[in-house]
């Protein structure tokens, strides 16, 4: 020995090749179901069903017509706030050729539809509404009484007629302490 250490050798031995299960796909005749398809409404629709249930809400009788003193009411209530002015014109524009007091449900969609598709400016913001409110309130105290709003909304601006007054008084006067919280209330208009 010489001092070299012996290496020894390595061999290769073959792999013996891996064998695949032999698997068995049967075709499947019948069709998939198919996916169920949502239908999305169109804006348009959305919009006449909106508007239908402002509607639906005054027609006392359920004969598709209302009361034509409720038209500025219902026309609030869908976020549009015309002048004095304004409102006279739709409601000549609503009524039949003989006004009978009544509305009926064709003519209001069809004037009402197309104010709100229009350009016609609809509700203030909250902050709007807040700076509007605290010019009122002169002493900065978080509310008003229900005379102090009731006197600025007969005297200044478009004037508001008594049933107006007196429904918008009774929705926001806290009826506990007889004041009206206007930040709780402006979250409410600004809907």
């Amino acid at each position: 020995m010489n001092g070299e250490v012996p290496v020894p050798e390595i061999t290769t031995q073959e792999e013996a090749p891996i064998e695949k299960p032999q698997v068995e796909i049967q075709s499947v005749e019948a069709p998939l179901p198919p996916l169920p398809v949502k239908e999305v409404e169109s804006p348009e629709t959305i919009l006449l069903k909106r508007v239908r249930a402002a509607f639906d809400t005054f027609d006392q009788q359920n004969n598709s017509t209302c009361d034509v003193r409720e038209i500025g009411t219902i026309l609030r209530s869908l976020g549009i706030y015309p002048t004095l002015e304004q409102l006279h014109g739709w409601v000549t524009e609503m009524e039949e050729d003989e006004p009978s007091g009544f509305v009926t449900w064709e003519r209001f969609s069809k004037v009402t539809i197309r104010i709100l598709s229009g350009t016609y400016p609809v509700k203030s913001d909250e902050e709007t509404l807040f700076r509007a409110f605290l010019t009122l309130d002169t002493d900065k105290k978080g509310y008003l009484l229900p005379d102090e709003l009731k006197k600025s909304l007969t005297s200044q601006g478009e004037v508001f007629t008594e049933e107006e007054i007196e429904e918008m008084l009774a929705a926001c006067t806290d009826p506990a302490e007889n004041k009206i919280y206007y930040e709780d209330y402006i979250t409410i208009l600004a809907k």
